[in-house]
């Protein structure tokens, strides 16, 4: 009766430590899962990014901001990338998804101050135009 206790006792400590430990390797594989798709985030938004600096001057030698509009939009929905267009004084001039006309002016968000200052600039955060991180 005595060894059934400590056995019992001992295959309860057991599992506790399994699941502790099973707990914290699902933990920093979940946060190492993160860390990477995010990278790979990053390095797919730059590519885009670039094609769209190249972009840039055909589409904003259209005369109208109508027209702005409407190619950003569509380049949008081709490449399932949102793309705001910014003026260096932080008003949009246009947005794949949003109304420019509605959106708050860009110039304090930590990666346009980040873009100012080094050429690029990438943050992660909560977006109140569209409602998503």
């Amino acid at each position: 009766m005595i060894r059934s206790r400590i056995l019992w006792k001992l295959f309860v400590g057991y599992v506790v430590l399994i699941l502790l430990s099973t707990v914290m390797v699902g933990v920093l594989i979940s946060k190492q899962v993160e860390k990477e798709t995010l990278k790979e985030i990053e390095q797919s938004l730059n590519v885009r990014a670039t094609l769209l600096r190249g972009m840039a001057l055909d589409i904003f030698s259209l005369s109208s901001k109508k027209k702005h509009q409407e190619r950003i939009k569509s380049l949008g929905k081709v490449t399932n990338t949102r793309f705001t267009i910014i003026r260096l004084d932080g008003t949009v001039l246009a947005d794949s998804q949003e109304d420019p006309k509605s959106m708050d002016n860009h110039a304090n968000r930590p990666e346009i101050l980040a873009a100012y200052s080094h050429g690029q600039g990438i943050t992660t955060r909560f977006s109140k135009t569209i409602d998503i991180k």
